[in-house]
């Protein structure tokens, strides 16, 4: 009995019946290298189609799994024109409020209408009804612009005229 004698080797094949050694650990009898001979003759063509079948069905399961995986990584097309609908409507409501800062600025940069609402808003009676002037000027905006109603406040909030019959008392902080 003789011994193949390598430092970290391993056989990995034969070559010629000489054996290849390969990066492993310690040595290796004569059995060693017999019995790899063996089990590499003892493979019939019956049991090589089970390990390659077995080896396809493993790399198909990978396969499947991995795209499985991607599929659910990348958005889906509905989710896709969810999103794209969600950001027209952002934009949409963005300009809209742009708008509406717009016409506000508009109005309150309109003398023929600030003087006489500092006008009345600064008189003394508190409950003194619109002048009809203005309130004509801010039912026509109603029907110009389909708004619901109006209403004005002073400084700190206190709703004064209104286009309900029975106006809040106070917007809150987030309302101003």
């Amino acid at each position: 009995m003789f011994a193949v004698a390598a430092t970290r080797s391993v056989v990995i094949g034969e070559v010629r019946s000489c054996p290849i050694l390969v990066a492993g650990v310690g040595f290796l009898p004569e059995t060693a290298v017999l019995t790899l001979a063996r089990v590499r003759e003892s493979l019939t063509s019956a049991s090589m189609k089970r390990i390659l079948i077995g080896g396809l069905l493993l790399a198909s399961l990978l396969t499947a799994g991995f795209q499985f995986y991607q599929s659910w990584l990348r958005p889906s097309q509905v989710e896709t024109q969810l999103r794209s609908i969600a950001q027209l409507k952002v934009d949409q409501i963005q300009a809209w409020r742009k708008e509406r800062l717009a016409d506000a600025e508009v109005q309150m940069g309109n003398p023929l209408l600030v003087e006489p609402l500092l006008r009345w808003i600064g008189s003394p009676d508190a409950t003194a009804p619109l002048p009809d002037d203005l309130r004509g000027y801010f039912e026509q905006l109603l029907r110009h612009y389909g708004y619901a109603h109006y209403l004005l406040t002073d400084a700190r909030g206190r709703i004064r005229p209104s286009s309900r019959q029975q106006p809040e008392a106070a917007l809150d902080a987030n309302t101003r």
